[in-house]
């Protein structure tokens, strides 16, 4: 059976753009801490069912967007991607509105300068507009009118996520101004052990054991991973903490990969695993899945060793980047 989210994905031939209609690309950042993640939901409270009744009060219709992926429930973004499509009318009615006898007008054509326009006006209502429960937690970033057959999900090239720890705050006391935004831990972390281990984990591996993985995805689990580890320090009224940047670049994460590994990332550096046993995990897990054995010996070899299996909260997840080698949303 697909993964959920394989059975929640429309395919990129269903997103085509109707006749009579053009599609705007936006990069949007918002501020995940009060929403049940990206994805409409039946009850509400979604980024996704903020927009498309945002767009929807604006073109007086229901409106349905489609993003680059999914990110879930207290989850951030920098440069989230989405697509929407508007009707030649519903352009012209926009753009051309001040004009003078646009009434007569009879071209009816919408130009290159009408979708300019339009992209100005889609930018200026998605800037820090009201929410149902936060106000100025989603604005848009850029809006750019794109080909019919661009899509968000599959035209990526890469994406790219930051998280964001701040540790050894025993002393001064957890911030109160990265408690949305990091996970605070009071230990000290072993930085050199937990680089270390990122550069074991980096490089193309099979990461279907650091991710929720069902039978029938439909991509990889083998994938080709950029991984660094660089430390900062935020200063505020509050004092000094320690901040671990962990960045991860990828062509497609898998459901949860992200977390997983910052989660095996911090039982290194909390010294609960050693490195030893990290890397024997990544070569037995390489090994067992090319091989796609069933057999009872290499099934012993997927148990993985409990403090590996550490899921880090989602609140100091971001997704900063979506590449792509279409267009560029600055």
């Amino acid at each position: 059976m697909p993964h959920q989210r394989e059975r929640n994905a429309v395919r990129c031939e269903s997103r085509c753009v109707m006749e009579g209609c053009h599609r705007f690309a936006i990069r949007i950042s918002y501020d995940g801490s009060g929403y049940k993640g990206f994805q409409s939901q039946p009850h509400g409270n979604t980024i996704q069912d903020d927009i498309e009744k945002r767009l929807g009060s604006m073109v007086r219709r229901r409106v349905r967007i489609f993003a680059a992926g999914r990110t879930d429930a207290g989850v951030h973004a920098m440069g989230q991607i989405i697509t929407v499509d508007l009707a030649e009318n519903e352009i012209l009615r926009f753009t051309r509105s001040k004009q003078k006898n646009h009434e007569n007008d009879e071209n009816k054509i919408v130009s290159q300068t009408d979708l300019n326009t339009m992209a100005k006006i889609l930018s200026s209502a998605l800037r820090l507009f009201e929410c149902n429960q936060l106000k100025g937690s989603i604005s848009a970033q850029a809006v750019t009118p794109v080909p019919h057959d661009f899509d968000p999900r599959y035209s990526c090239v890469w994406k790219r996520y930051v998280y964001t720890i701040s540790y050894n705050g025993a002393i001064c006391g957890r911030s109160p101004f990265l408690v949305r935004y990091a996970w605070q831990l009071e230990d000290d972390l072993n930085t050199a052990d937990m680089i270390h281990a990122s550069k074991l984990l980096e490089g193309e591996h099979d990461f279907q054991w650091l991710s929720i993985f069902e039978v029938g995805e439909e991509r990889s689990s083998i994938r080709k991973l950029h991984l660094s580890v660089k430390e900062e320090e935020h200063s505020s009224l509050f004092g000094k903490s320690k901040i671990l940047k962990i960045s991860a670049t990828c062509d497609f994460f898998l459901y949860k990969m992200v977390r997983r590994i910052v989660g095996v990332l911090v039982s290194i550096g909390q010294g609960k695993v050693d490195l030893a046993a990290l890397e024997t995990c990544i070569q037995e897990q390489d090994c067992v899945h090319s091989e796609r054995s069933t057999d009872k010996q290499n099934q012993d070899k997927l148990q993985i060793p409990d403090g590996l299996l550490q899921t880090a909260p989602p609140n100091g997840l971001c997704l900063e980047h979506v590449q792509y080698d279409s267009i560029e949303l600055n």
